[in-house]
């Protein structure tokens, strides 16, 4: 019987999206669940008195591989993840001062970064089989946090191409300098989209079709000609390691600033969230790059207060304002700063004997010009990179 206690997520940036590389940051998580959609394609000719279509009338599809995973905010690993959501190309370090180091993280494009994403699960034979999904965006990030309890994160993810299970190995195979063809031994249909591994292949190759039980087409031509080769299919499970000075962060740890005046909270939550679409082409089955598909991006969240007539003044009057939500634990921080408003539903009420509460809907506006004014993400760590 396969339990979650052996269960892992590991994480790393790609240098290229899709090249599936080797993770190295271990994540303290709670949830993790993956999904690949494959899109059959089913053919609408009529064939005289059949009821039903016959086996040549479908065939597989684009393949939609998504994902989401939960887990509580460190001071140490959440800072990738934040990065990625909010914008990899736009990170700002400095330091270190007494070790620490300052990441700002300003709004900006994805384009060109990507995680590797590798997951352990124990299957029914005790065995820890490897999903490691490649070509990873995280187009939504949310955390939260109640009174007394611990800030929680959770993230979708959406990714070009997934290996799942356990490496195969693959003997008397044989490749062709330039050719994207490769001679194989035993090849079957679920090793589409898994990687494959071999000195003549470039870094990341992954299976694009199996065109027949010994002959299978890959997404980076070979770079040599050779025989009686074994090759490999399929990603191995990396070691999890935990980085050093992992800080969990909890409610208590949080402050939350309106117009620079700080306000007693119970709870509250903020996601981050960037629209993006898979780009399938001709010739393959899973997408190129995930891409933004140009829509705003949005932060938007709410605060858990007591009944605040001045903060319901401010919805009424349709105010604009600055809300910053400092997570501080030692010399460690995590810190957003939202140019936001407050939206519909902010209305006082009450439920029952107890405090009169409000929940405070809000959403970031446009500041004055630029994108790094209506949202900014600062994470200070031992990190120097994140």
């Amino acid at each position: 019987m396969g339990t979650s206690r052996t269960a892992q997520v590991m994480i790393k940036d790609e240098t290229t999206p899709g090249l599936i590389v080797t993770p190295d940051l271990s994540l303290p998580f709670t949830e993790f669940s993956f999904a690949a959609e494959d899109a059959q394609t089913e053919s609408e000719a009529i064939l005289a008195g059949r009821r039903f279509l016959d086996d040549w009338q479908s065939n597989g599809g684009n393949v939609a591989i998504t994902g989401s995973m939960a887990g509580e905010v460190t001071v140490r690993s959440f800072g990738t993840l934040l990065k990625h959501a909010v914008g990899p190309n736009s990170v700002a370090t400095t330091g270190p001062t007494s070790s620490y180091y300052t990441h700002v993280v300003t709004p900006g494009t994805s384009d060109g970064e990507s995680l590797t994403v590798q997951a352990g699960v124990e299957d029914d034979a005790g065995t820890v089989q490897p999903v490691t999904l490649g070509g990873t965006k995280i187009p939504e990030l949310s955390i939260a946090w109640d009174e007394g309890s611990k800030v929680n994160w959770t993230a979708s993810m959406m990714a070009q191409v997934m290996s799942y299970g356990a490496t195969r190995s693959l003997t008397s195979c044989a490749t062709t300098s330039g050719s994207t063809t490769v001679t194989v031994t035993s090849a079957t249909d679920d090793m589409e989209g898994h990687l494959i591994t071999h000195a003549n292949l470039p870094t990341g190759t992954f299976i694009e079709e199996v065109i027949s039980s010994t002959s299978v087409r890959v997404s980076q031509a070979a770079t040599a000609t050779a025989s009686g080769l074994t090759i490999v299919v399929g990603k191995a499970l990396a070691t999890a390691s935990y980085a050093s000075g992992l800080k969990l962060l909890k409610a208590h740890n949080t402050r939350v600033l309106v117009a620079a005046s700080e306000i007693e909270t119970v709870g509250g939550s903020l996601t981050i969230a960037t629209p993006m679409e898979t780009r399938f082409r001709n010739g393959s089955r899973f997408s190129k790059e995930i891409k933004e598909t140009g829509e705003l991006c949005m932060v938007t969240g709410e605060l858990q207060v007591e009944h605040s007539l001045s903060l319901y003044r401010r919805f009424l009057k349709g105010e604009k304002f600055d809300i910053s939500i400092p997570m501080v634990k030692g010399s460690a921080s995590v810190t957003f700063d939202v140019h936001a408003r407050i939206t519909p539903g902010a209305e006082p009420s009450i439920s029952g004997r107890g405090r009169n509460m409000m929940t405070i809907p809000f959403t970031r506006v446009m500041g004055d010009g630029s994108d790094a004014d209506a949202f900014t993400a600062t994470v200070v760590s031992l990190e120097s990179t994140i």
